[in-house]
């Protein structure tokens, strides 16, 4: 169901195969804002809330490199924040946009700070960012990470189509999400 209003048209992209682009929508007018999603997430978890952002904004809804349609960092390049702002800040200078307002959520919101720290961002606001630990992440962090991983690979090979169940799907993101039973699945494009 598309919420949007037919006063502002979205204009998708997608990587091509083999490229580093990031994939992301983009819609409405005025200053452009940058959403960032979650780690395990995509462009899509903003969905609620664009129609209203789009009103005043020119939203740019990204997926980070290895979540939703976008590829995987290339071989070389890391996946800490840090190297995620990178590639957004690439997306940016593709988009022909200096510097940005961003809003990120969790490991979006990491990424966010970083897009701030490396002067691409006007202003930045960081919903629940992660990454503020005075050293290295906690241990249960650590592992919640790896297990995650290891889960991805070994449904992907097992069971790929899994996620589209709602219960598979509540128990793949009960640690991500408040209301793991709510959560859609996104239409395959």
């Amino acid at each position: 169901m598309n919420t949007r209003p037919d006063s502002f048209s979205e204009r998708a992209s997608m990587p091509p195969p083999g490229a580093a682009r990031l994939a992301y929508s983009r819609t409405g007018q005025g200053e452009p804002l940058v959403l960032l999603h979650g780690q395990g997430l995509s462009r899509h978890s903003w969905d609620p809330i664009i129609t209203e952002l789009s009103g005043s904004r020119d939203v740019i809804a990204v997926d980070l490199p290895g979540h939703g349609e976008s590829p995987r960092q290339p071989k070389g390049r890391g996946s800490a924040p840090a190297d995620q702002a990178v590639a957004v800040g690439e997306l940016l200078d593709e988009l022909d946009l200096e510097s940005v307002h961003v809003a990120g959520n969790s490991t979006g919101g990491w990424v966010a700070l970083e897009l701030g720290r490396l002067q691409r961002a006007r202003t930045v606001t960081a919903l629940s960012p992660a990454g503020l630990w005075r050293r290295k992440a906690p241990l249960y962090i650590r592992a919640a990470m790896r297990q995650t991983r290891l889960n991805a690979r070994v449904i992907r090979r097992l069971a790929p189509n899994a996620p589209r169940s709602r219960l598979a799907r509540a128990l793949f993101m009960a640690t991500a999400s408040g209301h793991p039973l709510s959560l859609p699945y996104p239409p395959v494009h």
